[in-house]
């Protein structure tokens, strides 16, 4: 197959894809980029096509990571997969972005050149952020939940509780520091009767 066929099925392999892609040459220049490319980045192909990739759109693809994994790591691998890079774009504002390489060869015994798949997982980590802060909060809730458990020694006569240090308290003031419950206070029938005899606080 000449080269000529096999960039035609690049091409239109390119133009099938949803997420942005772009094909460089071993110099890193743009040599094809997806629709979805142009659009999500809000550039056009004569903006693109033949720059370098650092160069595109005002250089807002001059980022480290990405001059790291395409210098660096690819030239000793034949591709890397799902390196994120989180970055300030002068189009789209401050996004994440999942970074895919992988280098092929143009044609039988021909030049090589990379494949460069962008996916914008910004919306993603956001909500796994979310989600991850309404864990931390619930578990901090429930961290300060006071609750009661086991057995309580309480005086048969008076009602006091023993406590930890072995002191003994007004069952208010332990079930207060030990719980969230509140206190009103009333008076029983039986306690009216017995210490307000005068008062017919409670009908019979």
């Amino acid at each position: 197959m000449e080269v000529n066929q096999i960039d035609q099925i690049h091409e239109d392999i390119v133009e099938t894809i949803r997420e942005p892609l772009l094909i460089l040459d071993q110099d890193l220049r743009v040599i094809l980029a997806s629709r979805s490319f142009y659009k999500f980045f809000k550039v056009t192909p004569e903006e693109t096509v033949g720059q370098l990739v650092y160069d595109l759109g005002n250089k807002q693809w001059d980022i480290p990571r990405l001059k790291e994994l395409l210098e660096t790591i690819l030239p000793q691998k034949t591709s890397f997969n799902n390196y994120e890079v989180e970055h300030d774009f002068a189009t789209i504002g401050r996004c994440t972005m999942l970074l895919n390489a992988r280098q092929i060869e143009r044609a039988m015994g021909s030049e090589r050149i990379i494949l460069l798949a962008i996916e914008d997982i910004t919306a993603r980590k956001r909500a796994e952020e979310q989600k991850d802060s309404l864990v931390s909060d619930l578990q901090k809730a429930l961290s300060e939940v006071k609750t009661l458990r086991g057995f309580i020694p309480i005086c048969a006569h008076c009602k006091n509780i023993r406590n930890d240090k072995g002191y003994w308290e007004k069952i208010e003031k332990y079930i207060h520091e030990h719980s969230d419950a509140q206190f009103s206070h009333g008076i029983c029938q039986e306690c009216a009767k017995k210490y307000y005899p005068d008062f017919n606080i409670y009908e019979d």
